[in-house]
């Protein structure tokens, strides 16, 4: 996956990218440029692993919404809880990312209502939620219950897509399980960044939506991780400085971010 990552960053540097001016000031600052998805995947693989002396934080997954899509990051092997569940698929890699373009506070609504649609919302919802199309920010009461239920929608719904999922299959010696993707149970650290989340009255309730619940069992999401957020929206800039200074970007960002 990793040289095909490499190949497609390579791409979206070049066509879409340099349209912004990034060549030009490639030329004035000679240095790391890249990405802000790719950033952050940089900052969740130190935050994970570490740096020399400085202990990471172990598996862990990153969930960053916006108004295009939902991105998730999970540093994390996956492999099954149990010694009776069979890994089938391709493998995993350790690194993953999964980037969900229906699921987007401002160019997705139409998608984010549909999606609502079977659960129980306020007077208005539909009429309150297409404002935020038009880039409108939450000021009442109800603006803010509405923008807080989808964005923990989004989070629910990228998290069921990028987690692994348990498929109960029979053969002629009994029932088999068969886990698909990475079993995420067990990661101990989520951390939230993007608007919907860090702006949020309620980030907590927001990154809730991660985790596993008990009416979707074969679904593989967390089930008692220490939730933090990037208040300071300093991740994408972990991921670029750990290019040249790892160890200082471990430590900005063991001090910046903050537990919930």
């Amino acid at each position: 996956a990793a040289p095909c990552n490499k190949e497609i960053r390579e791409l979206f540097m070049k066509n879409i990218i340099e349209a912004k001016g990034i060549a030009r000031a490639k030329t004035i600052i000679k240095d790391v440029i890249m990405p802000t998805p790719s950033a952050v995947l940089e900052a969740a693989r130190l935050l994970a692993g570490g740096w020399g002396n400085d202990a990471g934080f172990g598996e862990l997954i990153v969930l960053d919404p916006g108004g295009a899509t939902t991105d998730v990051h999970s540093i994390a092997r996956g492999n099954p809880a149990r010694p009776d569940i069979i890994m089938v698929g391709l493998p995993e890699p350790y690194e993953k990312r999964t980037v969900e373009g229906d699921l987007g506070l401002k160019y997705n609504i139409e998608r984010l209502i549909e999606l609502v649609k079977d659960r129980e919302t306020m007077p208005h919802f539909d009429t309150i939620v297409k404002k935020f199309r038009e880039g409108k920010i939450p000021e009442t009461r109800e603006e803010f219950a509405c923008h807080l239920l989808l964005s923990r929608l989004m989070v629910d719904v990228a998290m069921d897509r990028h987690a692994g999922r348990i498929e109960v299959v029979y053969s002629p010696t009994g029932e088999r399980l068969i886990q698909h993707g990475k079993d995420l149970t067990s990661v101990k650290s989520i951390i939230g960044t993007g608007g919907p989340i860090i702006f949020s009255r309620n980030p907590r309730q927001v990154l809730e939506g991660a985790l596993y619940r008990e009416t979707s069992p074969f679904t593989l999401k967390p089930k008692n991780p220490i939730f933090y957020i990037d208040e300071q929206y300093i991740l994408y800039a972990v991921g670029l400085l750990s290019q040249v200074e790892p160890k200082k970007a471990l430590l900005l960002a063991k001090k910046y971010l903050k537990q919930i």
